[in-house]
């Protein structure tokens, strides 16, 4: 934990500094050289800022976080809350200032400048690492939102570009259609990212690994406890689905024993096929909420034969009891 908060510190002292020299040096020696250093001094305290705020604040929720003992998905959604809205804000005021000042001026690049590299240090704090660890539901419908919230924008960029340009300044105005096309593309994509993640929510790899050993665990013990009992301690009665309480069996294809491969439980084929269409493409156990993800359906999902091949024992042996009678029955007689 030390050693990662120095290099934070490292990197934002340094940058900043390197990138302030850098923007100095840029200006030339024109007339208006001293508004251009000025700018350049102010572009890079404006990124210091931004990047030390966001370097502390990122720090001070890791070690509350870790004190609280608060979980790593919870981490990691507030994350990507406080990430993705600040890139937002970030991407939105060079887009709003856009239609204020010119976009050929000095000033308006080098906003535009922070803007950007702002939105991308934060995404690069905040985001990057917790979106390489975690499984997103239906991030697909990322696309449909980008549509949807996208296309009334286009529109108003293209009517805005119709009402003002003319043949004299029909390249400028291309050019600067085309900018705010981007910084909208960049906006929209934080919005929609935001919305699809709160909504469809997401899984930590790691938590996931955890259950699945956890879970295995219990299945081992509770298989080692049932190997020690005798088998006369079962019976064909409660060979069924504790789900919808019916019995399993080979020769119903609905009734069918299904492994969910992921914690080990098994349901008949018709509940797991409830539970996917709730879920889909992934079906959460009843039992342990352990994730089971199948894209192409519960088809993939194997057979339990180990539960046919003890309906199959305890036919056999019921069959067996009963003939016994029959045959005790018929010598008395």
């Amino acid at each position: 934990m030390k050693t990662n908060a120095v290099s934070v510190v490292l990197v934002t002292v340094l940058f900043p500094f390197l990138l302030g020299y850098g923007l100095l040096h840029f200006a030339d020696s024109s007339r208006d050289c001293i508004e251009k250093r000025l700018t350049a001094v102010g572009l890079g305290i404006s990124l210091s800022i931004v990047i030390f705020s966001c370097s502390i604040i990122k720090v001070e929720m890791f070690v509350k976080d870790m004190a609280n003992n608060v979980s790593e998905k919870d981490r990691c959604r507030k994350d990507f809350r406080i990430g993705l809205t600040a890139s937002q804000v970030c991407y939105s005021i060079p887009l709003l200032i856009s239609f204020v000042l010119d976009l050929k001026s000095y000033t308006f690049y080098c906003i535009l400048f922070a803007s950007i590299l702002s939105g991308a240090t934060i995404n690069f704090i905040f985001i990057l690492e917790n979106s390489v660890k975690c499984y997103f539901h239906d991030l697909q419908q990322w696309a449909s939102y980008m549509f949807f919230y996208g296309t009334p924008q286009l529109a108003e960029l293209i009517s805005y570009h119709l009402i003002t340009v003319d043949e004299v300044n029909f390249k400028e105005k291309i050019c600067e259609s085309i900018i705010r096309f981007i910084l909208g593309l960049l906006m929209n994509s934080m919005i929609t990212l935001n919305w699809t993640i709160s909504k469809y929510d997401f899984v930590v790899l790691n938590d996931l690994i955890k259950e699945k050993k956890k879970a295995e665990e219990i299945e081992l013990e509770s298989s080692d406890e049932s190997s020690d009992e005798e088998n006369d301690e079962f019976s064909y009665k409660e060979l069924k689905c504790r789900i919808c309480l019916e019995k399993y069996s080979s020769e119903r294809k609905k009734r069918t024993p299904r492994i969910l491969k992921e914690c080990g439980h098994t349901v008949c084929y018709s509940c797991a096929k409830q539970l996917w269409i709730q879920n889909k493409p992934y079906i959460e156990c009843p039992f342990c909420k352990v994730t089971t993800f199948e894209y192409k359906g519960i088809k993939k999902l194997i057979t339990n034969y180990a539960v046919i091949g003890l309906m199959d024992e305890l036919k056999l042996a019921e069959q067996n009891k009963r003939d016994h009678c029959n045959c005790h029955k018929t010598v008395n007689i």
